[in-house]
């Protein structure tokens, strides 16, 4: 698999939307909408890159408001949840709704009835957030559930030797590369015969999709609209992608 040529130009720029369009529905509560985003056709000589984001989110499953934290948790003991609900294979995140950090969004990795550890990317919390902050908790999008599958017209193959169309995510300092497995049914990180499906996605970080395939892929992302100004976490251990805000 090659790395696009335009990565390097690009990533000053990194997820900027492809198109999109705003349906707003109800402006009594938080609004929802969609955002529409063309992945450009391209070929095996030439992959079109496109570089884009998701600026929307899905609705909350839980808010409130914290009565303690520590570097890399956040405790409501108001809170009944049960240990592990936002730690499975479907990826949750935490936004900050309130204080300074509003509009910040971390990634749950573990929780017990009252508390929610995070990865905080090499940050200290309470550096960050104050006791009293309103957080709100809210499931988030895997590889699987943006791209879909080739059913989806994506190019898969067998194996990444193919021609097939790259997918890249950001993780640490490092831009990994992931194809559709057409013989597994999976979306896989190179050779390795691991399925990458529920790899999670944050909101605003960047997609790169290098495409092989001649059509153009049309992807409509619903969400609600953001409520409170985007307030980036930039890693205090790798790189970040800042996208253009919605």
């Amino acid at each position: 698999m090659k790395t696009p040529q335009k990565i390097l130009s690009l990533l000053s720029g990194a997820a900027l939307l492809a198109s999109s369009a705003l349906s707003a529905q109800d402006v009594s509560t938080t609004p929802v909408g969609y955002v529409t985003v063309t992945v450009s056709g391209g070929s095996v000589a030439s992959p079109a890159s496109t570089f884009f984001s998701l600026p929307l989110t899905s609705s909350s499953e839980d808010t409130g408001s914290l009565t303690a934290l520590s570097s890399s948790t956040l405790t409501n003991t108001n809170a009944s949840w049960e240990s592990g609900d936002f730690a499975g294979a479907a990826p949750y995140f935490v936004e900050i709704t309130s204080g300074d950090a509003s509009g910040s969004i971390f990634k749950i990795t573990a929780n017990d009835s009252d508390t929610l550890t995070l990865d905080t990317l090499g940050l200290d919390l309470t550096a960050l957030v104050s006791v009293g902050a309103t957080y709100r908790v809210f499931p988030g999008d895997t590889l699987r559930s943006v791209l879909g599958d080739d059913t989806n017209n994506v190019t898969g193959g067998a194996s990444p030797n193919d021609d097939v169309d790259v997918v890249y995510i950001l993780s640490g300092t490092t831009w990994n590369a992931y194809y559709y497995n057409t013989s597994a049914g999976n979306w896989r990180k190179g050779a390795v015969p691991v399925s990458q499906d529920n790899l999670a996605i944050a909101p605003h970080s960047a997609i790169i999709y290098s495409r092989v395939g001649a059509d153009d892929i049309e992807y409509v992302f619903p969400g609600s609209v953001p409520m409170e100004s985007y307030q980036p976490v930039i890693s205090a251990t790798g790189f970040t992608s800042i996208a253009s805000y919605f």
